[in-house]
């Protein structure tokens, strides 16, 4: 009996430099030439085709990048050694790849680069330090300048400050207020400031002395209120100021002060509880003035502000 056979092709060559594509068309025409070759010859029944391997054979890829080529594992595509040059390079390139492929080479190359580039390296952070520096110098010549524009307005305004204080004050040195006074709630206040300074201040004057009266403030739980009255002129006002001392140990206890603008009132409070803790010796006013001594027989002192006070009397102190 016949039998027909089937000779098997050998494998042809494949070169390392061959790359995937043409190497997938090499073998897919390779086994359909194979598979061409085993139908014609299964012409006769019975007879078994040979096993024709279609896979390709284990060949170890290589993967070219820039020309240069880098072996591929056949299975798992991973980098299997160090790059490589094509056969077919530049011998002089070949050298210059294989030198600076060494460790030798590379460990005294890198600081010979280094301190080539470490002066261009410097002088780039310090022009870009020197203008960082120049700007902030700047700045803080700009805020010195805006500090001491602060302070000159500060002193500025401190300044008019005191002056409206003063013309305020000044607008009141013709008036004075009488305190813990019986006053109804229609009471001709002018009539009892002449009959007040008449009796517990033996000054005489009449209405047409005073330019203007009324009480001010709340009644306290003694049924009294203050009376403020502005005098025709200073030389009135001055003369029943100065006669105040005369209501000392008054029965129903009325005293006379000045009119004094809040700040110097706020002043007089504060020497005021001073006083009272025994850091003051006494204090009055004269023409809205305040003065104090701070022990009997010392000198007096002109106040012009808490801070003032504070300064001669600190509050934690027992002098």
């Amino acid at each position: 009996m016949y039998v027909a056979t089937t000779k098997r092709k050998k494998p042809e060559y494949i070169s390392p430099s061959e790359d995937n594509r043409s190497l997938r068309r090499r073998i897919y025409f390779s086994s359909s030439s194979s598979s061409s070759s085993s139908a014609s010859g299964m012409s006769s029944p019975g007879v078994p085709s040979p096993c024709v391997n279609s896979s390709p054979p284990h060949v170890s890829t290589q993967q070219s990048i820039q020309g240069v080529t880098i072996p591929m594992g056949a299975s798992s595509g991973t980098l299997n050694g160090a790059p490589q040059l094509p056969p077919n390079s530049d011998p002089m390139i070949q050298s210059i790849f294989n030198a600076m492929s060494n460790p030798m080479f590379l460990s005294a190359f890198i600081p010979v680069l280094s301190m080539s580039l470490m002066p261009m390296i410097q002088q780039a952070v310090q022009s870009s330090v020197k203008e960082l520096v120049d700007k902030i110098t700047h700045q803080e010549a700009v805020i010195n300048d805006l500090q001491i524009e602060n302070y000159e307005l500060h002193d500025q305004i401190a300044r008019v400050e005191n002056g409206l204080e003063e013309l305020e004050q000044y607008g009141r040195r013709n008036s004075l207020r009488f305190h813990n006074v019986k006053v109804d709630d229609d009471a001709d206040t002018d009539k009892i400031v002449t009959e007040l300074c008449k009796s517990k201040l033996e000054v005489e004057i009449t209405p047409d002395d005073i330019c203007r009266s009324h009480p001010v403030g709340k009644t306290n739980k003694n049924g009294r209120r203050q009376i403020i009255c502005r005098f025709r002129n200073w030389k009135i006002k001055n003369k029943i100021y100065t006669q105040k001392k005369k209501l000392k140990g008054d029965e129903d206890k009325i005293y006379v002060t000045e009119d004094l603008t809040k700040h110097r009132q706020a002043l007089i409070d504060e020497i005021s509880s001073a006083k009272r803790a025994g850091k003051v010796h006494s204090y009055w006013t004269n023409d809205g003035r305040v003065f104090l001594k701070l022990s009997e027989g010392g000198r007096k002192h002109l106040m012009r502000s808490i801070e003032h006070l504070h300064s001669i009397a600190p509050p934690n102190s027992n002098s």
